[in-house]
């Protein structure tokens, strides 16, 4: 089975040393500001972290974008407000698009804190699958790295093989509408199959219309869990 808690375990001295070494030839860089880390910072550093735009319910209402399924969401929780050529965009693009893995580990254990997320109000999280194709390219899926954050700062289990992509379903230039009708069928459940009733935290990069959301819902509406909530790093205005 591929459901996993994942417990963050501080770095001993010699990891912190080695990794310092493999920086003078790969220095790694703050997306947002470009300066140099120090070994000890994941992903970014903590003066970017806090300056990025929180999202706001009250200026987005993005849970309006999660309606029209065959399940309802119980709750959105977002995590940041994004937009184009803001800092949160090049922390998006460095997970998706320049392999910085740690940099969804991280933020996904910001949100974990953030939102007080346990055991005690979710039984599973669950990613939003992608295209094998663009996972092999990347290297990993960005939703499952942020889901794996997660778990590690609440102690929630992440199911990764839960859904599978059906397809690439590219939306890149169509409407809401359009993009909640090309997504109908885009999942489909896979392996790791939720208990009946089981309330499950789905986990995703980026809300931007919610068909891709609303589609992974109907999934799992299958599956006849107690509740569902979303949950995504940031909103799209």
């Amino acid at each position: 089975m591929s459901i996993r808690r994942y417990h963050y375990v501080p770095p001993r001295r010699w990891q912190t040393y080695l990794k310092a070494c493999l920086e003078i030839v790969y220095p790694q860089y703050c997306p947002v500001c470009h300066h140099l880390l120090a070994p000890e910072m994941e992903g970014i550093c903590p003066d970017c972290l806090l300056s990025l735009p929180l999202y706001h319910d009250k200026l987005l209402h993005a849970a309006d974008r999660l309606e029209g399924g065959a399940f309802p969401f119980d709750e959105l929780l977002a995590g940041y407000q994004f937009s184009r050529n803001n800092a949160v965009q090049e922390v998006v693009h460095s997970i998706k698009y320049q392999r910085n893995r740690a940099l969804g580990i991280t933020l996904g254990r910001v949100l974990a804190h953030r939102f007080a997320l346990s055991p005690g109000r979710y039984d599973l999280l669950i990613p939003i699958a992608t295209h094998p194709k663009r996972e092999a390219l990347r290297g990993y899926n960005q939703a499952e790295a942020i889901a794996r954050g997660v778990s590690m700062a609440s102690g929630i289990p992440v199911a990764t093989e839960t859904l599978i992509r059906n397809g690439r379903h590219s939306q890149t230039m169509l409407g809401r509408e359009d993009r909640l009708r090309s997504m109908v069928g885009a999942f489909s459940l896979w392996h790791d199959v939720p208990a009946e009733g089981s309330r499950l935290l789905l986990v995703d990069d980026v809300l931007t219309t919610g068909a891709t959301l609303v589609a992974a819902a109907d999934t799992l509406a299958l599956t006849a869990p107690e509740s569902l909530t979303a949950l995504v790093l940031a909103v799209d205005e």
